[in-house]
């Protein structure tokens, strides 16, 4: 063979190999078209991934997902079952059983289990009558046909609502993952794991970076709030650290809605659409989505926020002496001695709008307003907390209902330092109402940021109290 031949034939093999070399790694990384699109992997703390969740497909995929699947299971479901455009109805039986999902989040937190992560469905179950049937979960991976069943662990988050011959009641369920690989949807099914799947749910990974010190998560919000009100409220609380409120909103009315739009619009508030988890839009229907939301929220936020305030809109919890939360968490929590604070408690004070007011302020601003309240609220007794929420499992309106198994401390804050401040009309008996309305406690904690508030409220259009 002539030297000619062989150098031709040397530079054929070359070129093979270099456009096999590039095919098989446009492959590998999703490029090819067609191939899958990039495989989501769990990043725990203690669990290493094949690959981030950007990178390439990870080897044996269809494999290790092939021996876990659930033929007998069915496959995906063709269209979604949605109540008030808003609930997933993935769960339902004969016997009227049902389970309406408002979302599931990654809980990529490894501290609750040792080598894998869950997906946690924040739900509203329908018992016909109060024993309700053995749960399943499935889990959906890209381009696998059958679910992966996973173990579910049950929790029992609220106080529910019994309607005619329908037992409601809000339920965590935590569907442990099997493997390191994050399903791009879950389902439940009722009964047998067998039983078909009716709504697919994307599971939400929550975003790591953190965004803000302080977050504000509120349960949901329906009718009418004075806009005023909505202002102060929202920038008394960026006096004191607040970067982000999360507003879950129902039916509420055009101009409500405007002030909280508004806000949305400078990225201040973040609003999404809330409704009842039944066909009925009644106040206590409403108030079944409330555990759905604080978790919701939780979950979106646990790395984006430092730590989580629980408030209501008619509430402010109000340090006395330091200027912010951050100074006031750094000072209580050097003063408790402990190495870890996952949960601030903060006692409640009424301060009914029934007191005589200080003429000399803003007819507008109840906060500068009315600085006379009750006495101070028995520990327990409707307090307010701020938290971490990486150290939470569920969060109710007032404190964490189920914490992470952490060495951690749950601090009742002095009442010297700061209160949840309340502003609402006289909710108590008329003799109590008497009694509390004569013996009322000047308090004045929240006129030390009036020149502030007042600045902070003339620069929001249309305010400009007088």
């Amino acid at each position: 063979m002539s030297n000619r031949k062989i150098c031709y034939c040397f530079i054929a093999i070359i070129v093979f190999c270099s456009i096999s070399v590039i095919v098989f790694t446009k492959y590998l990384v999703g490029l090819w078209p067609g191939n899958l699109s990039p495989l989501r992997l769990f990043h725990g703390p203690t669990v290493k991934p094949l690959w981030p969740v950007d990178g390439p497909t990870a080897p044996g995929y269809y494999e290790h997902l092939g021996r876990l699947t659930n033929p007998c299971a069915g496959e995906r479901p063709l269209s979604n079952r949605v109540r008030n455009d808003v609930w997933y109805l993935t769960g339902q039986s004969h016997s009227g059983h049902e389970v309406a999902v408002f979302s599931a989040h990654l809980d990529d937190r490894s501290s609750e289990r040792r080598n894998t992560a869950a997906v946690r469905v924040m739900s509203v179950v329908n018992w016909k009558g109060h024993a309700g049937p053995k749960v399943y979960c499935l889990l959906w991976y890209y381009n696998v046909s059958h679910p992966v069943v996973a173990a579910v662990e049950e929790l029992k988050t609220g106080r529910g609502l019994s309607v005619g011959d329908s037992h409601y009641e809000e339920k965590l369920f935590t569907c442990v993952l099997p493997t390191w690989h994050v399903p791009e949807h879950v389902s439940l099914t009722l009964g047998s794991e067998c039983n078909p799947a009716y709504a697919l749910v994307p599971v939400i990974i929550p975003q790591r970076a953190r965004m803000h010190d302080f977050g504000v998560c509120v349960a949901v919000a329906y009718g009418s709030i004075n806009g005023t009100r909505i202002k102060e409220w929202v920038e008394f609380h960026r006096l004191l650290g607040v970067g982000e409120f999360n507003i879950y909103h129902g039916k509420l009315d055009r101009m409500t809605l405007d002030v909280f739009t508004a806000y949305s619009k400078q990225h201040v508030v973040a609003l999404r659409q809330i409704a009842p988890p039944i066909d009925n839009w009644c106040t206590w229907c409403q108030k079944l989505a409330t555990i759905a939301v604080l978790n919701d929220c939780m979950y979106r936020n646990m790395h984006r926020y430092k730590y989580m305030v629980v408030v209501d809109f008619d509430e402010i919890i109000v340090p006395h002496s330091d200027v912010n939360y951050s100074e006031m968490l750094q000072r209580i929590t050097r003063a408790s001695q402990s190495a870890s604070v996952d949960q601030f408690a903060f006692r409640n004070a009424y301060f009914f709008l029934d007191f005589p007011a200080d003429e000399t302020q803003p007819r507008e601003l109840v906060t500068l307003r009315y600085h006379t309240r009750a006495a101070v609220s028995q520990p327990g007794v409707a307090v307010k907390s701020i938290l971490n929420p990486r150290g939470c499992v569920s969060m109710q309106n007032h404190y964490c209902a189920k914490r992470m198994p952490r060495d951690a401390t749950v601090l009742m804050v002095d009442p010297d330092v700061a209160l949840n401040h309340h502003y609402k009309r006289c909710h108590l008996t008329a003799d109590e109402c008497g009694y509390t309305l004569r013996h009322g406690v000047d308090d004045g904690a929240t006129q030390r940021f009036r020149e502030q508030l007042l600045d902070n409220l003339a620069k929001q259009r249309g305010i400009t109290p007088r």
